[in-house]
């Protein structure tokens, strides 16, 4: 049974942000990262949320149906003969309530992990395990999958209304598979790399009439396609981000590996006047060596907007500060668009960080000055923070729903390493936090 999360609300630091508590959802001794979220896009009071717990060997889940003041929080279950630790959850919910978590489990060292994609019909409803992964084992190799993303069509004009879409890195190219009765059957896997190649990070966002993008990072930039089609059949690539980049920067508040440069696309399916537009938010190296965030801006059919890429993270009050780990959501029914990302301003040796959020009104070329969802500084080097699974300490990725006008950042947090380890932290902001954007 899942039992109710601890509702840990901090107190605010000088200066903090009025508004909203913030909460530790995984409230946990055991260390957690890569989060994500979602929202039931017909009932705003409904969240679900997952990270990897990475000491426990398993994912947990969160849950929320009061608009995320409380949370459940729980282990998910393991496919029959899983032995190796599950990790980079996704999770999504249909227009039926039905939820949906994506997961990669081991079975030996040498197979290397499995795609699964767990089901239930509703947030109090037990999961249904699949028997098999969404591609069968004899289509892998020994190194097996990496790195999912999952995403629902939940547009009611969409000849593919319902349909739910995996994609992943499989030794090391990029695939995407899809269902049309609910995570029980998939689509034979179409790669959309070639073989021999590094790429990961897929990200999928889906315009009003079934349109789907696909994002992914190379060691040299980033690439989009677009599907009409419902993803059997993909256009031309079109190459953004910077090639001379470095894909992964090092930097002080990431001392063992690196801010990666991860996309997160998102597509507005408002009726406002940007409405169609698709947004690629990432990280990268600035002009002054600093990581910051950037949304490179398309239109449709993918042919860039003038002007992008622009600056997400406005430098004010910490220009030598890095920005990083960028997630994006757009609020459906204005089209303003919102990125949440780790922020080292104030601190001029670049190691603490504030998870902070910005929006943009006006199609993604002005953005508000950044402001905190979380209050209280995190610190990753720290001897008491968790570095042991590889070193990753924030995790590879945070999450970000935005319902009815409430945006839900959630993510990883280091505040209380003296009586935990890392936790889950989630809160709400609205566009009134934005004072210019």
């Amino acid at each position: 049974m899942a039992t109710a999360a601890t509702v840990a609300c901090q107190p605010p630091s000088s200066g903090a942000r009025p508004g909203p508590p913030q909460i530790d959802v995984s409230n946990h001794r055991l260390p957690q990262g890569e989060v994500n979220i979602a929202s039931d896009p017909n009932d705003s009071r409904v969240l679900l949320a997952a990270s990897n717990s990475f000491l426990e060997g398993a994912v947990r889940v969160y849950g929320s149906t009061d608009g995320g003041r409380t949370w459940t929080s729980d282990l998910a279950p393991l496919p029959r003969a899983a032995i190796l630790n599950p990790g980079d959850p996704w999770v999504g919910i249909d227009l039926a309530k039905r939820q949906y978590l994506a997961i990669i489990a081991g079975f030996d060292p040498n197979s290397g992990g499995r795609l699964y994609v767990l089901s239930r019909a509703g947030p109090t409803e037990p999961w249904a395990v699949p028997s098999a992964p969404v591609a069968p084992i004899a289509d892998a190799l020994s190194f097996g999958d990496d790195k999912d993303t999952l995403a629902v069509d939940a547009s009611s004009i969409s000849p593919h209304l319902g349909r739910i879409y995996v994609a992943w890195t499989r030794n090391g190219q990029i695939v995407i598979a899809h269902s049309d009765d609910q995570a029980v059957t998939w689509s034979k896997p179409v790669a959309l790399t070639e073989q021999g190649g590094v790429a990961i990070a897929a990200t999928i966002g889906i315009s009003k009439g079934g349109d789907v993008y696909l994002s992914w990072v190379t060691e040299t930039g980033l690439t989009i396609e677009r599907s009409t089609d419902g993803g059997d059949h993909w256009g031309q690539p079109s190459e953004f981000g910077r090639a001379e980049a470095r894909a992964c920067q090092a930097i002080p508040a990431i001392h063992s590996t690196c801010a990666n440069a991860f996309p997160s696309v998102v597509v507005d399916r408002s009726r406002g006047k940007y409405g169609g537009r698709v947004y690629a938010v990432f990280a990268s190296t600035d002009a002054n060596g600093r990581v910051g965030v950037f949304v490179k801006v398309f239109n449709a059919d993918l042919t860039p907007v003038a002007g992008s890429p622009w600056r997400v993270d406005r430098p004010v009050g910490g220009a030598n500060a890095d920005r990083f780990h960028p997630v994006a959501a757009i609020n459906q029914q204005s089209g303003v668009i919102w990125a949440c990302f780790y922020d080292t301003a104030p601190d001029p040796h670049r190691i603490q960080t504030y998870f902070s959020c910005s929006i943009s009104r006006d199609g993604g070329e002005q953005w508000a000055t950044p402001a905190h969802a979380a209050t209280t500084a995190s610190d990753e080097i720290q001897w008491r923070a968790f570095t042991g699974h590889a070193g990753t300490e924030y995790g590879d990725y945070e999450g970000l729903a935005l319902a009815d006008g409430v945006a839900h950042p959630i993510w990883t947090d280091s505040r209380d390493l003296a009586r935990l380890q890392e936790e889950i932290y989630t809160t709400t902001l609205t566009e009134a936090d934005f004072s210019s954007g």
